[in-house]
């Protein structure tokens, strides 16, 4: 894991604050919010303290948020952590989860978010691709589509 620069820092900590109070959408009670495939491995999850989710179960979840398990707020919850791991470890998180940052934020209804979320998002993206770009792990499609929709809701 690498340290988080002074810019990083104050984006995830103003990400914590924007998101601070937001829930998944997971399970209520004793339902679980998943399609029914999915229903064992949200169990297993829920077995678990949520701060003790593994880079593997966080990737998986913001693959899978609002589209096969929990809903809209699930992407944001999970956005917070998944984020701050792909700024604190780039090899963990080098899967199909980072080609899809974008797209699943504009699928959970990014413009609709309150202004604190959204500003707290593209300030944390910003500082994702400033990392980035000084790395010569990530594609150059993903920088682009992270940077055209930074461009486009700032």
């Amino acid at each position: 894991m690498r340290a988080l620069t002074d810019d990083e820092q104050r984006a995830i900590e103003q990400l914590g604050t924007a998101f601070r109070g937001v829930k998944h959408g997971l399970w209520t009670g004793s339902r679980i919010n998943a399609a029914p495939s999915r229903h064992d491995y949200i169990a297993e999850l829920r077995k678990k303290s949520e701060g003790a989710w593994s880079a593997e179960e966080i990737d998986w979840l913001y693959f899978k948020a609002a589209t096969t398990v929990g809903d809209d707020e699930t992407v944001k919850y999970v956005f917070v952590r998944f984020v701050e791991l792909l700024l604190r470890d780039e090899a963990m998180l080098g899967s199909v989860s980072t080609e899809i940052i974008v797209r699943k934020l504009e699928y959970a209804h990014f413009t609709d978010w309150p202004k604190p979320q959204r500003e707290a998002t593209l300030n944390v993206l910003r500082a994702l691709l400033a990392y980035w770009r000084g790395s010569a792990f990530w594609s150059v499609e993903v920088m682009d589509k992270v940077e055209a929709f930074v461009a486009r809701h700032s």
